[in-house]
């Protein structure tokens, strides 16, 4: 039988077997499958079956639902995937496929780990931008600028390195992450990090890097909706 695995932040792992035609989620306790969380809806999504076919549908909920990162209001549940209710997040496992406890935990660990480097760099990317802000904004009272602008140019040089290395170590991350979901049915998730193009200082003035162009999700993602929403 398929199932859904609802990942709740404080009650851990809640199993539900999908049974019926329609299966109404929500906070209220007259949901089929009650989700008792602050950025679920009382009446979030359902699943109804069509002509031998799962479908999921958002019942006009305040902080949406999403498919691997995309929002959705109606979906076909046609593999294994994963589902975010609110900032909630579930596992869909069709009939006949059962979750693989260590893959499946493994595949969690390296998409952590993969978000955790994804933040590090953007923050550090962040410093850097503003340092070099602070540089080019205030007069520095100096005899000689140019130790300055070498210190500079080393700093952005060791910024780009570390960008590298983690671009590097992200881009492992995800081919081990597209195996765990080839093995175990369920479809890749998009690419978390590009690359960010970080220009050399001009001799006299120093010069402002780029907005990163980092997003977590692919291009036809709709950015998500906060997860402090008030829900109805």
């Amino acid at each position: 039988m398929a199932k859904l695995i609802v990942r709740h932040p404080e009650q851990g792992d809640l199993d539900f077997t999908l049974t019926g035609e329609r299966i109404t989620i929500g906070r209220h306790s007259d949901n089929l499958i009650q989700i008792n969380h602050a950025t679920i809806s009382g009446y979030h999504a359902e699943i109804v079956s069509q002509n031998g076919q799962r479908l999921i549908r958002d019942l006009d909920s305040t902080n949406h639902s999403y498919i691997q990162g995309i929002m959705f209001i109606q979906a076909e549940l046609d593999r294994g995937c994963r589902i975010v209710l609110g900032t909630v997040e579930c596992e869909y496992l069709p009939d006949n496929v059962e979750a693989l406890p260590e893959e499946m935990d493994s595949l969690r660990t390296t998409v952590g780990l993969l978000r955790r480097q994804n933040d590090e760099l953007v923050t550090r990317i962040a410093e850097q931008r503003n340092q070099i802000e602070m540089l080019g904004n205030v007069k520095l009272i100096t005899r000689d600028t140019s130790s300055d602008l070498a210190d500079l140019r080393d700093q952005v040089r060791s910024l780009a390195a570390e960008r590298d290395r983690l671009a590097s170590r992200n881009a492992d991350l995800i081919a081990q992450v597209e195996a765990l979901h080839a093995k175990i049915g369920i479809p890749s998730i998009p690419r978390a990090v590009q690359s960010v193009e970080i220009a050399e200082p001009a001799a006299s003035v120093p010069p402002r890097l780029p907005k990163p162009p980092i997003a977590l999700g692919e291009t036809a993602m709709i950015p998500a909706v906060h997860a402090n929403s008030k829900v109805r």
